[in-house]
């Protein structure tokens, strides 16, 4: 089983009760990420951020997203991997990611 943080940030409430679509294929994800220390699940895709940051960005459905990453921590001594949960993106909207604003602010301005 691999180890799954929440960022302080993260909140699940754009996710609904267990009935929603959204929250089922959240839970679904998370469950994979823990028991298998990777998803096949929601489309996954990688971003590179700059300072070698990797997001990793899950369809929760046609227009929301999930943004995770990974990291290594120490427990009892060893080198361990994780994910943590950053937050929930919807409608597409990436330009309200507090997660993402400095990376797009970047590639907003190299392009000018």
């Amino acid at each position: 089983m691999y180890q799954v943080f929440y960022c302080e940030e993260f909140s699940d409430c754009a996710l609904g009760d267990d009935k929603n679509p959204l929250r089922k294929k959240f839970n679904a994800i998370v469950k994979d990420l823990k028991e298998n220390r990777h998803t096949n699940l929601g489309d996954v895709k990688l971003i590179k951020g700059d300072g070698g940051v990797k997001y990793f960005r899950a369809k929760l459905s046609d227009a929301d997203r999930l943004l995770f990453t990974s990291i290594k921590y120490k427990k009892e001594g060893k080198e361990e991997d994780a994910f943590v949960i950053l937050e929930v993106i919807l409608n597409h909207e990436y330009n309200k990611s507090i997660f993402f604003f400095a990376f797009f602010f970047i590639l907003y301005t190299r392009k000018q």
